[in-house]
């Protein structure tokens, strides 16, 4: 097939082994370093040297992916479930197996949700098995997007992407939170690069390849449909244009194209036919407006401030003019795709897409390119500024100094701390915490809400040594903005875990519940409290029953009181646990209008006895 550089002087090689994904040739920049030339011959020693050589070349790349796993797994063992992640979790055991693969429901994902029946009925659900496929499919993304665009942007391009990826909040939060945008991140990637390489090459294995992945991150997350079908019509417009000369390029599009939709028939389309109503109820429902789009680029930028936002944003520009000079059509193709799933995403406009985190999430099949302008631009400005191929000390230092600005204004070192249960729900708040319009924003400020609504053995727990103890939160809620466990933390520091009463007798099974089937279920925080010696062997040091919840929760400022009514059908039950617990627990070893605490072993009610807060 001719090439598009052909008219401009330059031509597409045909692919070397030379240790990247794309293999394309760069024009030189004006007031930069020829960094194609440098580029390729760093690629010819990589791939003549041993995989220790390759490792010490690539060094810049082999810190960003241990970084970025380091950032994903950050304690990843003891996270505890909430808000949106429960809507898999709850059908995973309440639906039939053929009932979730009939059925299409916009509050979930299909395939995480057979993913999770699977796991229930083998090795039983942990947060091990929850997070796992997620942590991988984020530290992957760090690992293999930017060996994929090396060839094109320039290593120090690729370099610096890979950092972006490593520290971007957006990714470290679906990295660790059990909803489908990472995987299709993964998968949307792999279909821009495997629809590249199947309209250079006209190989089949790549178009067939492309068809599956698209399916499968449409099964994912429908919405990500416009996304991935968007390179269809790019390379339709070119074989139109070829068929006459070559027959077998149209007859290879046309089987792509039908695999494709028929794989989304068979996956999507007959749920699809019979739960339309549900799609459609959810369809035009709030419009996106300026603010929406300022403050998703502000999630896309990691950084809170507006000021560094609108730095970040006049790189992305400069960068995506240095990738399209340096190859014209491969960022418009790229490009386009971004253009496509956003304007489809305002046209449909589903529920709460006027939320910025909403937009955001539905968009984060562009965020990497958005990174890739970044780095892009800034390299280009910093070559353009030493007008000469800089050193690795200084490359170093730009480097250190450009990531430890983005880190520091941004919301990661609020939530990098020892213990944290909760990393994804305070992440979330901190993203949107200079959001005037977040609800997230509005649950409570935390500096004058831990100054009321709380009860003084909080204070108790922060007098002991930080994670020294482990506690238990009964009941809880698994809605964001009813859960006060990730802001009481930040101020007792200790580990948390939260009871499941599901083995009680006459409790009611909530959302955020398990059936009595440990079998099933083996978290190691989400715990069944119908025998103490099952928390005693999870060393947990108190039980602690909150004896209102909704007067601690209004307390607690909450800003939509209709939230605040769902806690009331639960209240009738605290009595209940009470006398449960006293029965089998014993008396409690302490108690106030907030809660009541009970011991569960001797040490732990000698430590609170002998302390100014006994009663």
């Amino acid at each position: 097939m001719p090439s598009e550089n052909s008219a401009r002087g330059s031509a597409v090689r045909p692919p070397e082994n030379n240790g990247t994904i794309l293999s394309l040739e760069r024009q030189p920049l004006a007031g930069g370093s020829d960094c194609s030339r440098s580029d390729s011959a760093q690629s010819r020693n990589r791939s003549s040297g041993s995989g220790l050589s390759w490792l010490i070349d690539e060094w810049p790349l082999v810190l960003a992916v241990g970084f970025a796993a380091f950032l994903r797994g950050f304690q990843l063992w003891v996270q505890i479930p909430i808000g949106d992640e429960w809507h898999a979790l709850d059908a995973a055991w309440r639906r039939p197996l053929w009932e979730i693969l009939t059925s299409l429901d916009v509050r979930y994902s299909t395939p995480m949700v057979l993913y999770e029946k699977l796991v229930m009925g083998t090795a039983g659900m942990s947060e091990l098995s929850l997070y796992l496929p997620l942590f991988i499919a984020g530290v992957a993304i760090v690992w293999v997007f930017p060996l994929i665009v090396r060839n094109w942007a320039g290593k120090k391009t690729s370099d610096l992407f890979a950092w972006l990826l490593a520290i971007s909040p957006m990714l470290i939060l679906y990295s660790r939170f059990f909803r489908p945008y990472i995987l299709t991140v993964f998968l949307g990637g792999a279909c821009l690069y495997l629809s590249w390489r199947w309209r250079r090459e006209h190989l089949v294995t790549y178009g067939v390849a492309y068809a599956i992945c698209g399916a499968l991150a449409v099964y994912l997350q429908i919405v990500s449909v416009v996304f991935v079908a968007a390179p269809f019509l790019f390379i339709a417009m070119e074989d139109l244009r070829l068929s006459g000369r070559r027959p077998r390029v149209a007859w290879q599009f046309v089987g792509v194209v039908g695999l494709f939709a028929a794989l989304l028939s068979l996956l999507v389309g007959l749920p699809l036919a019979g739960n339309a109503e549900m799609i459609t109820k959810k369809m035009g429902q709030q419009g996106v407006g300026l603010h929406t789009i300022t403050r998703a680029a502000s999630l896309f930028s990691g950084a809170v401030n507006l000021w560094v936002v609108g730095i970040l944003v006049a790189l992305a520009c400069i960068g995506l003019g240095v990738l399209c000079r340096r190859h014209r059509v491969l960022a418009v193709f790229v490009l386009a795709a971004s253009v496509f799933q956003c304007l489809a995403v305002i046209v449909v406009a589903p529920t709460s897409i006027g939320s910025s985190l909403v937009f955001a999430r539905y968009m984060v099949l562009s965020l990497p390119f958005f990174l890739l302008c970044v780095a892009s631009g800034s390299v280009f400005l910093m070559e353009l500024l030493f007008r000469h191929d800089w050193g690795l000390v200084p490359s170093v230092v730009a480097g250190v100094v450009f990531i430890g600005g983005l880190l520091w204004s941004g919301p990661l070192p609020s939530v990098l701390y020892m213990p944290n249960n909760w990393i994804s729900a305070v992440l979330q708040v901190e993203m949107m915490k200079e959001d005037p319009k977040s609800r997230i924003r509005h649950f409570f400020d935390r500096s004058e809400t831990l100054k009321q609504g709380i009860s003084p053995f909080y204070q108790f727990l922060n007098d002991q040594p930080r994670g020294s103890l482990k506690i238990v939160e009964v009941p809880w809620f698994f809605r964001l903005t009813l859960n006060r466990n990730p802001w009481l933390q930040q101020f007792h520091q200790q580990s948390c875990s939260v009871g499941i009463s599901s083995c009680i007798s006459g409790h009611t099974i909530g959302k955020g519940e398990f059936p009595c089937t440990p079998d099933y279920f083996r978290f190691n925080n989400l715990l069944f409290l119908d025998d103490p010696e099952t928390l005693r062997k999870k060393s947990v040091d108190y039980l602690i029953v909150h004896r209102n919840l909704v007067t601690e929760v209004k307390a607690g400022e909450v800003k939509r009181p209709g939230l605040v009514r769902s806690l009331v059908a639960r209240s009738p039950e605290i009595p209940e646990l009470l006398e449960n617990f006293r029965a089998t627990i014993g008396p409690p070893c302490y108690e106030d209008q907030w809660v009541t605490v009970f011991g569960l072993n001797a040490s732990s009610v000698e430590l609170i006895q002998s302390s100014s807060y006994s009663r």
